[in-house]
């Protein structure tokens, strides 16, 4: 794992003692300066990734970073002090730490704790809008992730991690991403329905399974019961799931799936409005027709002469 100049690093010796290395201001001067000279990518020390950080019974530290925190608590529980606050944590919680606030932990019941820790430097300027939103309640934020959230959080980190390793074009650019995905994951996680939370992973991955099924199949003029049947679930259970889980039916999501692939067929001048609407899967023109004007308030004659017009004025 690469060192980067924004913090320390952990080592677990033997004993079982954990160890914070902190480099010195002339040590991380150094490695800017040979970044520089050999041409390494602007800003990819702006992150860093930890797996597995394992921690046992009784262990307590308190300290600071320049680099803001993001982190999932995936194994155990602790309780965790930040600036004038403190919480108890368990399996499952995640939490966003500002740069600079000295925070600490204490893990206090058998087995220890085990972390993933991202960190991002501030430095990062197009990250800094998500990291208000993260901290906008307060300096500190927490949110508990279902599990299979915590599993994405924990495969976008590998992700990143994968990234600032690879010798890959636009590294900082993907890198970028992904913090914006764990930033949706975890805010997303504080608005999510109480049906959403009751579901099983098994439901959480069906339905994933069937959104991507969804969007290779939606113009061959997909039933519901399609789906369920390919989903080999019945096709009420398949709609309450659904609906559970992404706040709208499977109807309504199709339609709409469809409706917005059709903007698409609608720019190519050489096809008709009846052909784009049977390569988007609708039955007959007058259907599509209907639907489009209650999707986007205008004809799809009207929305294609307004779209391409913007196409030669651009």
């Amino acid at each position: 794992m690469r060192a980067g100049p924004i913090i320390g690093r952990w080592t677990i010796c033997c004993s079982g003692t954990i160890v914070l290395t902190v480099p010195t201001m002339a040590a991380r001067k150094s490695k800017l300066a040979t970044h520089a000279a050999i041409g390494l990518e602007d800003g990819m020390d702006d992150y860093e990734v930890f797996f597995q950080v394992r921690h046992s019974q009784g262990w307590q530290m308190w300290h600071a970073h320049p680099s803001a925190e993001i982190a999932l608590l995936e194994r155990g529980a602790c309780r965790m002090f930040a600036g004038d606050l403190s919480c108890d944590l368990k399996e499952g919680d995640a939490f966003y730490i500002p740069s600079n606030l000295p925070h600490g932990f204490l893990a206090h019941r058998p087995g220890g704790v085990q972390f993933t820790v991202m960190q991002i430097c501030v430095g990062d300027l197009r990250s800094i809008s998500l990291l208000k939103q993260l901290g906008g309640r307060g300096q500190v934020d927490f949110y508990h992730l279902a599990e299979l959230d915590q599993k994405v959080f924990v495969e976008i980190c590998h992700d990143l991690l994968r990234e600032l390793m690879s010798d890959l074009p636009y590294r900082q650019v993907a890198c970028q991403c992904m913090v914006g995905r764990v930033g949706v994951l975890l805010l997303r996680s504080t608005i999510q329905t109480e049906a959403s939370k009751a579901l099983t992973l098994d439901q959480h991955r069906l339905v994933d399974d069937a959104l991507q099924w969804m969007q290779q199949h939606a113009h061959e003029g997909l039933r519901i019961s399609d789906i369920a049947r390919q989903a080999n679930v019945s096709p009420s259970y398949f709609r309450r799931i659904f609906t559970r889980k992404v706040g709208v039916g499977p109807k309504h999501y199709l339609s709409e799936l469809r409706l917005r692939n059709s903007r698409y067929l609608l720019l190519q001048r050489n096809m008709t409005i009846a052909e784009a609407a049977e390569k988007s899967g609708f039955s007959n023109p007058q259907q599509f027709s209907k639907a489009f004007r209650q999707f986007s308030g205008v004809s799809p004659l009207k929305w294609r002469a307004a779209n391409a017009q913007k196409q030669l004025n651009q």
